[in-house]
């Protein structure tokens, strides 16, 4: 008889002490994960304007490649953590095995293809300007893409098997790594943008081998074993049918965010990239509550659905909401009274100081949908735990596409239009996925229990 742990027991046993012990530790991971892209703005910013405007254009690419893995990894969660629910301890392992061979594999094939595709993307982004820098910023990305699309996956095993700590402390050693690594590779070695993304790459390869090294050793609750290895079809398609479209569903950003960028270069030109994506930059961080929460309620959730026990799953989905809505809301406000010395962080230098009174209008514009920014993830996070998947997929594409109407017609005014653009279709978005999200509780998990055929093939 196997012994399930005591962080894999409490999933099932209080569902909201599950979410709060693992959010906690996933708050501080995903917030220093956020932190990177300030701590390379913030570094490179001593470079001047171009070479920042340069990791805002190569960031889609960056972004896709992480977000394939993160996508499978969250695949992989919701059907490890159904296993572990049912007690199938051998489907566990082998769910496992299935997912570190499938995503090397497409870790490789990705890489190639993004680096033929890069430079004409980046090109038609940004009108022919900067497409050097951000190539040069962008390379080591390709070069090293298995680690960081295996790092997704890594985590994601283990917030399945509720090791939220064990994950955060691997994101907080790589944001470390990477901190460390910033100054000393752009200034101490004078690298520049090519330093600064080393330096991330370095973190992610050293934190995804101590991962692999954790399960190939045998020391985690799950043990995924290579010996004799082929695909298994069902459970290929059980971890693909949550994570490609969750995978879609991240990269379908970065992918539109292409043409959203060249029409944001057609209204400001480089200076508008500069003034309408560096205010994001603390909607992101303001958001890591939120991803934190819906990170832990994913697994929570999933090992409940395995379990048969639909009160849990619906009160796992009440908790999450309950608390991202009041952090959100808190959060808004914070933005909105310390909009102006919040800009300074990007505009210390003589350069950048001629943005300083824009971007702090742009992030009080951006703090007023910050709660519907967070209701969209966590109701993504609602539908791919209730393997609605494509339904997020699809809702998350539409919301990019009205993104790109509203840009287009701003191009006939200015960068405000641009800026309020992106409230309007962020509250469009909240409202489609709250509506999804209505209906997949509906039919999943009426009043007579769990439609456990959503979730078939669970005791091959």
């Amino acid at each position: 008889m196997v012994e399930e742990t005591d962080s894999i027991s409490l999933m099932g046993s209080n569902p909201a002490k599950a979410i709060r012990v693992m959010s906690i530790p996933l708050v501080f991971a995903f917030l220093l994960s956020s932190v990177q892209l300030y701590i390379d703005s913030f570094w490179c910013a001593g470079l001047g304007p171009d070479p920042n405007s340069a990791i805002t254009l190569a960031g889609p690419i960056y972004w896709i490649l992480l977000d394939i893995g993160a996508g499978l990894g969250v695949g992989a969660s919701t059907a490890i953590s159904r296993a572990l629910g049912a007690k199938n301890y051998s489907r566990v392992n082998s769910l496992a095995s299935q997912i570190i061979v499938l995503m090397t594999i497409v870790s490789v094939v990705l890489s190639i293809i993004l680096f033929a595709a890069a430079e004409p993307l980046i090109s038609f982004m940004s009108g022919g300007e900067n497409v050097d820098l951000s190539m040069e910023y962008l390379l080591p990305y390709l070069l090293f893409s298995p680690f960081l699309t295996l790092n997704g996956i890594i985590l994601g095993m283990l917030r399945a098997e509720g090791e939220a700590k064990l994950s955060s402390g691997l994101s907080i050693f790589a944001s470390v790594i990477n901190i460390v690594m910033d100054p000393i590779l752009i200034y101490g070695l004078d690298m520049g943008l090519t330093g600064a993304a080393l330096a991330t790459c370095l973190s992610f390869i050293i934190t995804t081998v101590i991962g692999l090294w954790l399960y190939l050793s045998g020391r985690m609750f799950i043990k995924p074993s290579f010996r004799g290895f082929r695909f298994i079809k069902e459970q290929i398609w059980d971890i693909s049918r949550v994570g490609i479209p969750h995978s879609l569903e991240l990269a379908v950003i970065p992918m539109l965010m292409m043409p959203q960028n060249s029409l944001v270069v057609q209204v400001g030109g480089t200076d508008g990239m500069i003034t309408y994506s560096l205010p994001y930059r603390y909607i992101s961080l303001a958001m890591v509550p939120a991803q934190a929460i819906a990170a832990a309620m994913i697994p929570v959730a999933s090992y409940s659905i395995g379990k048969g026990d639909r009160d849990n799953v619906l009160f796992s989905f009440r908790y999450a909401v309950k608390l991202i809505t009041a952090i959100s809301l808190v959060l808004t406000v914070v933005l909105l009274v310390l909009a102006e010395p919040f800009s300074y962080a990007f505009t210390y230098t003589d350069d950048m100081a001629q943005f300083r009174s824009e971007i702090a209008m742009v992030i009080r514009i951006y703090a007023l949908v910050l709660l519907a920014i967070t209701g969209i993830h966590l109701c993504s996070s609602i539908l791919q735990t209730l393997c609605y998947s494509q339904l997020a997929t699809v809702t998350m594409f539409t919301r990019e596409i009205v993104f790109l109407v509203l840009f287009y017609i701003s191009t006939f005014f200015d960068m405000t239009a641009i800026y309020w653009s992106l409230d309007i279709a962020e509250i469009a978005g909240a409202v489609l996925m709250m509506v999804c999200v209505v209906y997949a509780v509906k039919h999943t998990l009426p009043t007579t229990g769990i439609v456990m055929s959503r979730f078939r093939n669970e005791e091959v």
